[in-house]
């Protein structure tokens, strides 16, 4: 089994499974390494860890995951060893074992009213089931805008983009991000205050391609990994911004009302979180740090979609929806 390591074949003996028949490298997830494989009787996804990941970290997602099973609505938790723990360390490499989801994935762009309007519907149960969750020890997303540090940060990048060999498509797009949000950081100067904003441990990274659809309704919500504490709206823009990439603004209402008529909206907190995330979406270098600096080109994907060449602060895309 070529694609599999020695370590992940080692790691893999350590659940029962059975001989695995076939393997292949997941085509979604930028950060982790994710193997879907085959049995005689069943499928699976093991995770691969990325190497800055603790067992501390781990286990709070894990953590999460049950709670949000508790509730009853359908995360998919990793399958548990014999010791009883949900993963597994070796060589200080940690790896998780789920099974196959239930259901199918939609590509975003074919999602249909009914999709995103359970989209938001679930999102919004998934708010309330872990409003009182415990935020300890969790990690809090830190919001901190300096705009000569931003700035000076673009001029790194944009000599690393044009130094680029072989620059294509994706090098045009990131330099003129890079030269539009330099452009709208001089001007507006964004910012945003976290006073009275309602902090909750979240999902973070809730999109359709974490969601498994099956019988018309949600099967299945996958890839805790970037379990944190933030405002309590802000995961409902965050996804906004995803599903404005491919989707009309007419069609995202969808999403966006069932979200409202499901989770008691404060609107003056509403708007100060569409205020914080306008500042953090035009802040926010991480994209390109990871695909430049790091070498990070499963990221790449990134890059493209309707609103990825030519930057739309957020707060313009949020009145497209006309809510």
């Amino acid at each position: 089994m070529a694609i599999l390591t020695d370590l992940e074949l080692e790691a893999l003996s350590y659940w029962t499974i059975g001989p695995i028949l076939e393997a292949e490298l997941a085509t979604t997830g930028s950060v982790n390494r994710t193997i879907l494989l085959e049995t005689a009787t069943k499928a699976y996804a093991l995770r691969v860890c990325r190497p800055k990941k603790t067992k501390q970290v781990l286990q709070q997602e894990c953590d999460v995951i049950d709670a949000v099973v508790a509730s009853g609505l359908p995360a998919l938790a990793p399958l548990h060893l014999s010791n009883g723990l949900p993963f597994l360390t070796l060589d200080n490499q940690h790896f998780l074992l789920f099974p196959k989801a239930e259901g199918l994935q939609t590509p975003r762009a074919l999602l249909e009213p009914w999709q995103l309007w359970a989209l938001g519907k679930c999102l919004a149960d998934l708010t309330l089931t872990l409003e009182n969750y415990p935020t300890r020890d969790i990690h809090q997303r830190t919001f901190q805008f300096d705009l000569e540090t931003t700035l000076a940060k673009f001029d790194e990048l944009e000599q690393r983009v044009k130094s680029f060999p072989n620059p294509g498509l994706d090098e045009k797009a990131a330099l003129t991000q890079i030269k539009e949000r330099r452009k709208f950081l001089e001007t507006h100067k964004p910012s945003a205050s976290l006073e009275n904003l309602h902090f909750q441990v979240s999902h973070g990274d809730f999109q359709d391609t974490n969601v498994f659809f099956a019988r018309d309704q949600i099967s299945a919500i996958i890839d805790w990994d970037q379990v944190r504490v933030v405002p309590r709206y802000f995961e409902l823009l965050r996804t906004t911004t995803f599903l404005l990439s491919e989707l009309a603004p007419s069609t995202v209402s969808n999403f966006v009302k069932a979200f409202i008529e499901n989770y008691p909206i404060d609107n003056s907190e509403l708007k100060a979180t569409v205020q914080l995330y306008t500042a953090e979406h035009a802040y926010n270098v991480w994209l390109l740090e990871t695909i430049y600096l790091e070498g990070n080109d499963k990221a790449r994907v990134f890059l493209r979609g309707k609103f990825a060449v030519f930057f739309t602060p957020f707060e313009k895309l949020w009145e497209r929806l006309e809510l």
